[in-house]
């Protein structure tokens, strides 16, 4: 016979931190709950007194000593205290659990206890006992109600594994954890007894048993996609245990490792050593590892390493190679590319500046012409998940020399123009006495030098956009162009002519054999001839009041006349031939029977 002392129980109760899942590493836990809500009838004395043993998480429920009630919620084991060991009661109930040998447990039971004198002063105690078969029954009365004398459950009291005195509020008390030396269904006793004088109970609410497996792996080793990185797998020894003579790791067929370069065989012996080294086969669906480990005769299996592919961020992967492609071809690729990855290239351009040849996932472009592109990588095949596209924008082909500029009058924009060395003439309505300009230029890492070479009102340079004012007259303006990048240096000289009120228009600006002269059908000038040109005062082709050109005038920059070509009844377009007439600037005019206008070119 035991009678419980108080302090003496406390001493052996150890409190964990139960959410600790790990110890001594990565060792590997195995949980078996056992919540008692809603689990049983509420009606049996004996709730465990059935021909079919009842299986509550998993394990069956037996009776030992008295019979335990159950109230919806929670186990109700009855005790009374007494100096009698007929009147001193107690109850008693088995769990059946499959031990293994080697491996270390630790029991939780969430219970509280009720004080039956109403004083809340003396409350139960419980009991966990370790038995390879139940006590017998002859001696333990397993089929009563209630609880049952100490002569009755007194001899259970043995191979204890711990225990505590109750509450009254619910709390998880946690015992002291062992290593099994057997492999065998074993039993747990649970024992209610003491408390005060009067009937009471221990609830029990629900039960964690936790396995922790003498040989582990960690539970998961990430890989990033595409990795070829050797990854090397550690069994943790949570016990120490000694008398290790071999382990076999066991990696199943087409496992997607490499072991010493070669496709992994289904299983590795290591021997002794509790290390493995691995390598992923690029492209490979990779396996989960696991061990046994033969120690002392006996095989300990270890739990599986679950191998989890990781996506790879777009933040790793960039595309090298250069922002500028001077007059050599530049290679681009993929920074960070896993293994087994496809890249798609696509080019962002105007026209044909780049021509490009792909090699497997790198692409090499080469010089056309002058200007910008920008290059885009759609990267697939990344162990299922979805491509990723990265883009390489602002890469300047050669030294840039195009751009745009763009003619403003008050309430009015013309253009914007493409910047050549001779530029299109802007023609602004009639009154107006100055034209500003915008003239940008690509950025593509370029600096820009402008000077001012014919007067202006002024001019300002925020790179790359030049600012200036054109005052009527002279109705024009040139500027002389530095610009320097990684390629090279650029320089130019560009004309900005205005032509104001223009009723008719000039092609090419830039002439070499020939010109097209052609009336401006938006124009609102009058087209009365004058007779100081030999002309009827009013044109029989005239009828309808359309603007014809009845004369067209060729002039240098000296006022020397190189053609002079009339038309009686006037036309809408005329063709005028250059042969004969020297490389310069010329002014081109019109009349349109009433006055005489004005354009300036360049023929070549």
């Amino acid at each position: 016979m035991i009678i419980y002392n108080k302090s003496k129980i406390k001493n052996f109760i150890l409190i964990f931190v139960f959410t600790f899942l790990y110890y001594y590493g990565y060792a590997q836990i195995n949980t078996y709950t056992i919540n008692y809500s809603g689990s049983l009838p509420v009606s049996n004395c004996n709730s465990f007194n059935v021909v079919t043993p009842y299986n509550i998480g998993g394990l069956k429920h037996l009776p030992v000593s008295g019979g335990v009630e159950f109230d919806g919620t929670n186990l109700v084991l009855q005790t009374q205290s007494s100096t009698s060991s007929g009147s001193n009661l107690g109850t008693a109930y088995g769990i059946q659990f499959p031990f293994k040998s080697g491996y270390t447990y630790t029991i939780q039971i969430n219970a509280k206890g009720t004080d039956g004198s109403g004083f809340n002063t003396n409350f139960p105690s419980f009991g966990v006992y370790l038995y390879n078969t139940l006590p017998d029954p002859n001696s333990t009365n397993p089929t009563a109600c209630g609880a049952v004398g100490q002569n009755y459950w007194g001899g259970i009291v043995q191979n204890y594994l711990g225990g505590s005195f109750l509450s009254q509020n619910s709390q998880n008390y946690t015992l002291p954890s062992f290593t099994s030396s057997t492999t065998s269904n074993s039993y747990l006793i649970l024992l209610a007894n003491g408390g005060s004088s009067l009937l009471n109970n221990a609830l029990i609410s629900s039960i964690v048993i936790s396995e922790k497996l003498p040989f582990s792996l960690p539970p998961s080793v990430n890989i990033t996609c595409g990795s070829v990185t050797p990854q090397i797998f550690t069994i943790a020894n949570t016990n120490g245990t000694t008398g290790i003579t071999n382990i076999i790791w066991n990696l199943g067929a087409n496992n997607g490792w490499l072991y010493n370069g070669l496709p992994a065989p289904n299983t590795i012996s290591t021997g002794t050593s509790n290390t493995l080294q691995l390598t992923p086969n690029c492209g490979s669906q990779l396996s989960s590892i696991s061990a046994s480990v033969l120690a002392n005769g006996t095989t300990f299996n270890t739990n599986a390493c679950n191998v989890a592919m990781t996506p790879i961020s777009s933040s790793s992967l960039s595309i090298v190679g250069g922002n500028a492609i001077c007059t050599s071809p530049i290679t681009y690729s993929v920074s960070g590319l896993p293994c087994g990855a496809i890249v798609n290239w696509s080019i962002g351009q105007t026209g044909t500046i780049v021509t490009s040849t792909v090699s497997g996932n790198t692409i090499t472009l080469s010089k056309v012409s002058t200007g910008s592109i920008s290059l885009t990588a759609t990267i697939s095949n990344l162990c299922g998940a979805t491509p990723i596209v990265i883009a390489l924008y602002n890469i300047y082909v050669g030294i840039p020399v195009s751009g745009t500029y763009t003619a403003y009058t008050p309430g009015r924009s013309y253009g914007p123009y493409n910047l050549t060395s001779f530029n299109t003439p802007v023609t602004v309505a009639s009154g107006s006495t100055q034209v500003s300009f915008a003239v940008t230029m690509p950025s593509q890492n370029t600096t820009y030098a402008w000077s001012q070479t014919s007067p202006t009102s002024g001019y300002n340079v925020t790179s790359p956009v030049l600012n200036f004012t054109v005052f009527i007259p002279p109705g024009s303006a040139r500027f002389n162009l530095v610009a320097s990048n990684t390629c090279g240096t650029y320089s130019n000289s560009y004309f900005f002519p205005v032509n104001v009120g223009a009723f008719f228009a000039v092609t090419p600006t830039l002439a070499t054999s020939s010109l097209t002269v052609t009336v401006n059908n938006s124009s609102s000038i009058s087209t009365t001839s004058s007779s100081s040109l030999s002309m009827n005062s009013t044109s029989s082709n005239n009828s309808n009041n359309q603007v014809l050109i009845f004369a067209i005038k060729i002039v240098d920059v000296t006022g020397v006349q190189w053609k002079n070509t009339s038309f009686t009844n006037g036309v809408s377009s005329a063709n005028l031939s250059l042969v004969g007439i020297p490389s310069g600037k010329y002014v081109v005019s019109g009349f349109d029977g009433t006055k005489w206008e004005s354009q300036q070119i360049i023929i070549q």
